[in-house]
């Protein structure tokens, strides 16, 4: 498996650092969406799971997190994050390969109001305890209200074409988003995906 990190420049010119966890021969895509306070690395252990797998695995630190740039978790307006994420999947994504968006707690949220936006789509989304009712750490508050989302419609309740068309519960505060898009002959995961609480997380 090679290492790769590099610099993106956002829609603002703020510098993102994207890690990819690159097998010999991937077979899809998956792009990991970190959480508050957080950043890429920490979810080493769920990269290198999928690498092993065959999925190619890339992930950002949110402006304001890790290695990228701009203020500590401060941002003008919450929908940057979404549109970083849209960067992030329109550099890495290849139309041969099934794309999948993994996102934890807020990048839970993050990739919920991607699914919900105008923004071209991947072929599923996977949310690990999305933050979709979370109150707001304190270098957000004052910034819009007082919650990271303001319930967002539930994205089963999607239909245009683009849009996820199911959602299914995947037991500890998980949700499984698919694409309405059609399907690229999808490889099954096989084994079981690691818990974001495991050691050393």
């Amino acid at each position: 498996m090679k290492l790769t990190d590099t610099t993106i420049s956002a829609f603002d010119g703020t510098d993102l650092h994207l890690r990819s966890w690159l097998p010999p021969a991937a077979s899809a895509q998956l792009v990991l969406v970190h959480g508050v306070s957080e950043h890429v690395g920490r979810y080493e252990h769920v990269a290198e799971f999928f690498a092993d797998r065959g999925f190619a695995v890339h992930g950002h630190d949110s402006r304001g997190h890790g290695l990228s740039g701009g203020p500590r978790l401060d941002v003008d307006r919450f929908d940057r994050y979404v549109d970083d994420l849209g960067l992030v999947i329109g550099r890495v994504h290849r139309s041969d390969r099934p794309l999948v968006v993994y996102g934890h707690s807020m990048g839970g949220l993050i990739a919920t109001l991607h699914a919900e936006s105008d923004r071209p789509q991947p072929d599923l989304y996977v949310l690990s305890a999305p933050a979709l009712d979370a109150e707001a750490p304190k270098p957000f508050a004052g910034r819009g209200e007082g919650t990271f989302a303001s319930r967002p419609r539930h994205p089963a309740e999607h239909g245009p074409a683009g849009r996820p068309a199911l959602a299914r519960s995947c037991g500890g505060g998980g949700l499984l988003l698919r694409s309405a898009r059609p399907p690229r002959g999808n490889r099954p995961i096989r084994g079981r995906p690691p818990r974001c609480d495991a050691p050393g997380t």
